[in-house]
């Protein structure tokens, strides 16, 4: 019986076909790391380009790249508030409030996602399931200067308003009572109390 050896370039080295995979896994793992390394810089041109097609009016090229961007990260809540948005001003309300729960999903503390969400239901005369969102945001607390500086929504301001006409529609006067009182004691100068 006859044994054939697989050829080598050199004396001592591995057979061709170890030496062709192994280099076939060298490049894949190359491959890789530069897409690792890659990726903010992808997810940061997919929302740039995102953010240019809204200016522009071209929604579902918007959501196509905002998609493209949480394939790369879909760990990132401003990636899928930005697409919940982009639904909300494109009028798929059904599809900006899966985006904004999931916004919620990646991240619990998001006020902005609960506040987008809450206002999409009560805009759908969803009163009931708007103030559980609202007083989310009302738990959470108002925001510190620091987050005011990056965020010049106040988020938790905005939910006392919200809270108070959702309880009005309601008509649960001790909860309204309850967030007029809270309002007054974080915002007194706001001109919203002159309307209470």
């Amino acid at each position: 019986m006859e044994i054939h050896e697989y050829p080598h370039c050199c004396a001592g080295g591995h057979p061709a076909p170890f030496r062709l995979w192994h280099k076939w896994v060298a490049a894949f793992c190359i491959v890789a790391v530069a897409l690792m390394s890659a990726r903010p810089l992808i997810v940061w041109q997919l929302s740039s380009r995102a953010t240019s097609y809204i200016a522009c009016q071209l929604y579902q090229d918007a959501v196509r790249m905002y998609r493209r961007a949480i394939f790369f990260d879909s760990h990132n809540a401003q990636l899928w508030e930005s697409l919940g948005y982009t639904y909300q001003i494109s009028h798929d309300s059904a599809h900006a409030q899966q985006a904004y729960r999931q916004a919620i999903v990646v991240d619990s503390k998001r006020k902005s996602a609960y506040l987008s969400l809450g206002l999409l239901l009560m805009l759908s005369d969803q009163h009931r399931e708007a103030s559980y969102y609202f007083e989310r945001v009302r738990q959470l607390g108002p925001g510190t200067k620091k987050d005011l500086a990056v965020d010049v929504l106040d988020c938790h301001r905005s939910a006392l308003r919200m809270l108070v006409t959702c309880y009005d529609v309601l008509k649960e006067g001790a909860k309204r009572q309850s967030i007029v009182n809270e309002f007054k004691r974080y915002y007194p100068q706001d001109n919203f109390l002159k309307k209470l």
